[in-house]
């Protein structure tokens, strides 16, 4: 006979409570003070920046995208200790389901970072520069980014499911988020010396875009490149990864 995985309604109420543990409890406040100083610095750098030249901020929506996307990840990644040493096992036995203990997760970490990431930029505009708000180009830049950062938290949610070893699900995310482009770019830019073709450079950079889904748009936005792959590609296999998690973590899960 088959077990029973908890509650058969999914309750968002158990779910953000558990949330309200992970945060306080798991995560710790460091983390989360980490959270709110990278917000104030970078509510700063819109002001100074503003939205006027869309190149300069763009550049600086990509730089501190992967500030926030390491955050998030580093909070997620504490979930392969959590099942890696049973805790998980233990809060099921409860009146949690595993889609709630999941989903729990999702919003201690990425949430809270994606919510800090939107106000550090949207707060200062709306203060400063309300018309800004108005332009297509800054709403399809931060797609892009909240794509990005979706994709590298489900990489660490994925690897900490199947890894449950924290040190080893953050490394893996460290390997796709800074080893593997900078790797990328060390071979690129020999390949483009090599063949004295550096317009191959541009190639580089979509390539790049296998790891980072925004550099397939971010760069190119003033040619007027459509934004559709970084999106499709960036969303996509973000929900595919975070699926992948979830079926995984729901099939090897004892209680």
């Amino acid at each position: 006979m088959r077990r029973s995985s908890g509650p058969s309604r999914l309750s968002i109420h158990r779910a953000m409570v558990q949330a309200d543990y992970i945060s306080s409890h798991v995560v710790g406040g460091g983390l989360i003070a980490s959270i709110a100083i990278i917000a104030g610095i970078h509510a700063l750098g819109v002001v100074a920046l503003g939205a006027s030249d869309i190149d300069s901020f763009t550049g600086m929506l990509f730089v501190s995208g992967i500030l926030y996307a390491i955050l998030a990840s580093l909070t997620v990644t504490s979930m392969a200790d959590d099942l890696g040493q049973g805790y998980a096992s233990l809060y099921l036995a409860h009146p949690l389901s595993r889609a709630e203990y999941f989903l729990a997760w999702m919003a201690a970490g990425p949430l809270i970072v994606v919510i800090a990431y939107l106000l550090s930029i949207a707060a200062p505009l709306l203060a400063l520069d309300p018309s800004s708000l108005l332009q297509a180009p800054i709403y399809l830049a931060l797609l892009a980014m909240l794509g990005q950062v979706a994709f590298h938290t489900s990489i660490a949610i994925y690897s900490s499911v199947v890894l449950r070893n924290k040190t080893k699900a953050t490394l893996t995310v460290l390997m796709v988020m800074i080893i593997a482009p900078v790797l990328t770019v060390f071979l690129g830019s020999l390949a483009a010396s090599a063949m004295h073709a550096w317009d191959f450079m541009e190639t580089v950079v979509k390539l790049i875009g296998v790891f980072h889904p925004a550099l397939l748009y971010l760069p190119f936005a003033r040619l007027g490149e459509s934004a559709a792959p970084s999106l499709i590609y960036g969303f996509g296999a973000s929900l595919l990864l975070y699926y992948m998690g979830y079926r995984t973590f729901r099939d090897k899960t004892d209680l």
